[in-house]
């Protein structure tokens, strides 16, 4: 076909490849292509035992009904070219990996400090509760220092697992409810209403307690107008945490971990995205149940 000896020191693979594109030529030629020319990159073996890259340009002769008869041209070595586009390749190969990795790294600190973070507010102000309680309720004083303990001595039992079961995160939610009960006196209500097969599903550690703790942040309440936050399981097997908005005309500080850092962390977990946001006159954040 293109001279004996190139192809026969192609490698198998570009012999086929050289084969199809022949084919390929030569149904063009019949189509009406007048050009006749092919141009390929093979793989070719050298006297050494080595293998180089080389470019085929040929012209194909055809006969008055428009077969080939005859196959003439030359052909360049292109190794260094083909060696510069692999090492590109590679280069943009390992560019994407530190990419992937510095992302990576990026939502493990962000999750990091997502579990290792309660509000460091809300242990000031649980300490100042505490001692209020203590002079004028003991009793009172001593399940709130047990419920304090269930709920730090869970950051701290929790901190280093990616999930746990959503039952293990609404005992202690149940603990940080009772701080905030006690905290804010009928200015706050919570209401759970999830099936027992619903509870053994998988969530972050932290993620509830994180949108309670938002709601509680942004919104305004008293005991006229209490905060009210549902949870509760729908169809789609979402866990639902929705309270009414009474937003805050000033904005408290924020404490670092936002929104942003349950969606990455559920992005490293699922493709189930957690959804947010306003429907009328309340706040619906939903996660979905691993």
């Amino acid at each position: 076909m293109i001279g004996t000896r190139i192809e026969d020191s192609l490698t198998p693979a570009s012999r086929e490849k050289i084969k199809e594109l022949v084919e390929q030529a030569r149904r063009e030629i019949k189509t009406g292509n007048k050009e006749n020319i092919l141009i390929g990159e093979l793989e070719q073996y050298t006297k050494q035992g080595d293998t180089v890259w080389i470019e085929i340009i040929a012209n194909f002769i055809t006969d008055e009904h428009g077969e080939i008869v005859e196959v003439v041209g030359d052909s360049r070595n292109i190794t260094e070219r083909k060696k510069a586009e692999t090492d590109l390749l590679l280069i943009q190969q390992q560019l994407q990996e530190e990419s992937h990795k510095l992302q990576q790294e990026n939502l493990r600190i962000q999750y990091e400090s997502l579990k290792n973070q309660i509000n460091p507010h809300f242990l000031f102000n649980s300490l100042n509760v505490l001692t209020s309680l203590i002079r004028i309720d003991p009793g009172l004083a001593e399940k709130f220092t047990e419920q304090m303990a269930k709920v730090y001595r869970y950051v701290l039992e929790h901190k280093e697992e990616d999930v746990v079961t959503l039952r293990t995160e609404l005992d202690f939610i149940k603990s940080y409810i009772f701080l905030l009960e006690i905290r804010f006196p009928g200015k706050v209500k919570f209401e759970i209403n999830v099936t027992d097969q619903s509870l053994d599903r998988f969530v972050p550690p932290l993620t509830v307690q994180l949108l309670i703790e938002n709601a509680v942040k942004h919104n305004v309440f008293s005991k006229k107008q209490p905060l009210v936050v549902s949870m509760f399981v729908d169809d789609s097997d979402y866990f639902n945490i929705i309270n009414n908005l009474q937003k805050r005309e000033v904005k408290m500080g924020s404490t670092a971990v936002g929104l942003q850092n349950i969606v990455n962390r559920f992005g490293q977990l699922t493709d189930r995205m957690p959804e947010f946001g306003e429907k009328g006159e309340t706040f619906a954040a939903r996660i979905p149940l691993l």
